[in-house]
């Protein structure tokens, strides 16, 4: 097994239930398997309980833990966030106040280990950053965002980062693939779109708009519309 330097956990959420377990302190308890005796832990922000958690495991095999502090001044635009962390204002092109937030585990693991690097060299290498499918702008003529959350506080994040940005609903189409989780997902679908379009394509390993529907009205979603198959969208386009 390889002996790291320095290990990170970033932010616990659901997610992978049916391999990691089905509550978040199961999920962290898979988590922590990366603290390493004596091994220095950096650790983003966590729900208390998840953070408490993981301390007292750190503390078990004696790593040093530094926490990340939630950046403060998070300005977000269509094009980027701005935020401040430690008196130190930093630029990204991802969105988001979560994307602020990973960005300061990068910076944090960064400056504690690796102090001859400066400032511009992190900007620089900030401003280059591109994640593909994380509120991707899909055309630069019109806010239309790509994103591949599939876990309840991954589209909290971005549905929260819309409503910062435009101050209104947005319109939604919806796909998921066959091995994830609706049930955990309604909570955060519902009412916050102005029309939310539900679809599918079993061939690409996503589930039928017709299954993906109905599924979350079993878990409890209403006002949504059904498409089938959202290839029909290339041809409308």
């Amino acid at each position: 097994m390889l002996k790291p330097n320095v290990t990170v956990i970033t932010p616990v959420s659901l997610d992978h239930c049916d391999i990691l377990g089905n509550d978040i302190l199961s999920i962290a308890g898979e988590k922590e398997g990366i603290i390493k005796k004596n091994i220095p832990l950096v650790l983003a922000p966590q729900v208390l309980a998840v953070q408490n958690q993981l301390l007292k495991k750190a503390e078990k095999v004696g790593a040093s833990v530094i926490n990340v502090e939630i950046p403060s001044k998070v300005q977000i635009t269509e094009w980027g966030t701005k935020f401040k962390r430690k008196d130190q204002l930093f630029n990204i092109p991802l969105i988001g106040s979560h994307q602020a937030i990973n960005a300061s585990v990068g910076i944090e693991l960064i400056q504690s280990f690796m102090p001859e690097i400066k400032k511009e060299i992190i900007d620089s290498g900030l401003n280059k950053v591109k994640w593909p499918g994380r509120l991707q702008r899909m055309k630069k003529e019109y806010p239309i965002y790509y994103d591949v959350a599939h876990n309840l506080h991954g589209l909290q994040s971005i549905l929260e980062t819309m409503s910062q940005i435009f101050n209104k609903k947005p319109y939604g189409l919806f796909v998921m693939k066959k091995n994830k989780e609706p049930d955990l997902v309604v909570k955060a679908l519902e009412n916050k779109f102005d029309q939310l379009v539900i679809s599918g394509a079993p061939e690409l390993g996503l589930m039928s708009g017709y299954e993906l529907s109905q599924k979350l009205s079993n878990f409890g979603l209403k006002d949504f519309v059904v498409m089938i198959d959202f290839k029909a969208l290339w041809i409308i386009s």
